[in-house]
């Protein structure tokens, strides 16, 4: 996990070190996707926070807001208006298990497997931090979706954290007015939904313990499939993610945890208290600086060798995303503005 305690320092920095320690032995030389890196830092697995009361929560929104991007109208009149909370995130074992071919070329495109499926060999479940990350309010995402005629509209919006998910209706706040992702598409009289995504749909994750500092991946090209009733919702979700967005998404805010972490170790960078550390240090800090910086993580070989991009978003004959499926599951919540 990505907590500034002794428990919880060891999740994001096991997976790095693994990799690179084992990489000659469990080199499989596939793209995976940084998605698996994110969860790893999601901190403990155990959840945080009281239960609800059943009243909204009184916590602060988080201080990064969602991008302004223009907010799809609901129909009006709809024949339903669903509001529901993600409670559950499941990423597939190998790269087959489950996903959709985004590419055309007849085979599964979750690229991520990869990485899921060597880490779980070592006996890491990185299930086991997003599971913590959602019970413990710092991954939260809210559906807010309406079926008129066949057709629904999903919109999904960032959570306020500080709420844990039980199995009654809760409460919960929207951030802000501006949707973190689109899905549009057709739900049939069995509750079976196909939809695809308008624009990216971010998923947004706070590192536990650092205000202000959170993970971000946007997904693109994004198609659900699933089941969208009253009170759960259950399916795949299905994407790739530009490499572009990696540098500010994910190995900016990465390096900043790990260089907060070494500041709070008084043995630290000669002889760190926590060996994780000294071992990142010297497998990662390639000018010898003390630090950890983006640019050395984004090139720590055993990395580079797993996010290399599988998919071609912009269909000029060059792959510059990562493909990444999850199974999502979301029951019935109570959302205000």
């Amino acid at each position: 996990g990505c907590s500034t305690s002794d428990a919880g320092s060891s999740g994001a920095l096991l997976v790095l070190l693994v990799l690179g320690l084992r990489r000659r032995r469990l080199r499989h030389g596939v793209a995976t996707s940084m998605l698996a890196l994110m969860l790893a830092c999601s901190g403990d697995s155990d959840p945080t926070g009281e239960p609800p009361t059943g009243e909204p929560p009184t916590t602060e929104p988080p201080t990064t807001e969602p991008p302004a991007t223009e907010t799809p109208r609901h129909p009006t009149d709809p024949d339903e208006s669903l509001s529901h909370a993600v409670s559950q995130l499941q990423l597939p074992g190998s790269r087959d298990e489950f996903g959709w071919d985004l590419d055309g070329d007849g085979s599964v495109d979750a690229a991520m497997g990869e990485l899921v499926e060597l880490t779980s060999s070592l006996g890491i479940t990185l299930d086991d931090y997003l599971r913590g990350a959602i019970e413990g309010g710092r991954l939260q995402v809210l559906l807010d979706s309406t079926v008129k005629d066949g057709e629904v509209l999903v919109l999904g919006y960032q959570g306020v954290d500080g709420e844990r998910i039980e199995d009654v209706v809760d409460n919960f706040y929207r951030h802000g007015d501006a949707p973190i992702g689109v899905l549009v598409g057709s739900i049939d009289e069995e509750r079976n939904v196909e939809a695809r995504g308008e624009g990216s749909f971010e998923f947004r994750m706070r590192l536990t313990d650092l205000d202000g500092l959170e993970i971000v991946l946007p997904v693109d090209a994004a198609r659900f499939e699933g089941q969208v009733g009253g009170f759960l919702v259950e399916g795949t979700l299905g994407g790739a993610v530009p490499v572009a967005s990696l540098a500010e998404g994910v190995f900016e805010p990465l390096a900043s945890y790990i260089n907060t972490l070494i500041a709070a170790d008084d043995g630290c960078p000669e002889n760190c208290d926590r060996r994780s550390l000294g071992l990142a240090l010297i497998l990662i800090d390639g000018d010898g600086d003390g630090s950890v910086s983006a640019d050395e993580l984004a090139g720590y070989e055993p990395l580079q060798e797993r996010l290399a991009p599988d998919i071609d978003l912009d269909e000029d004959g060059t792959p510059d995303a990562i493909s990444i499926a999850l199974r999502v599951s979301a029951v019935r919540a109570n959302l205000f503005q």
